[in-house]
């Protein structure tokens, strides 16, 4: 997922592998937040958000944007 042209968010099985090819090319990285069982994005400094909200919210913007 980009956010501009200096940071995205990666999602991953394989947070170790991605951490370690970019501290080998000088890439910044870290671990922000992780997708649990239960369908939820879990971050370290929020409650849990529902999966399902976020692609709702992720898909309907534009169409909202534009009807209004």
């Amino acid at each position: 997922f980009g956010e501009d042209q200096a940071r995205y968010l990666v999602a991953t099985k394989h947070a170790d592998l991605v951490l370690a090819a970019s501290g080998a090319r000088g890439v910044s990285a870290a671990i922000v937040g992780a997708a649990t069982a239960d369908h939820a994005l879990t971050l370290a400094t929020a409650e849990p958000i529902s999966l399902a909200e976020l692609r709702r919210a992720n898909e309907a913007w534009l169409p909202t944007y534009m009807a209004g």
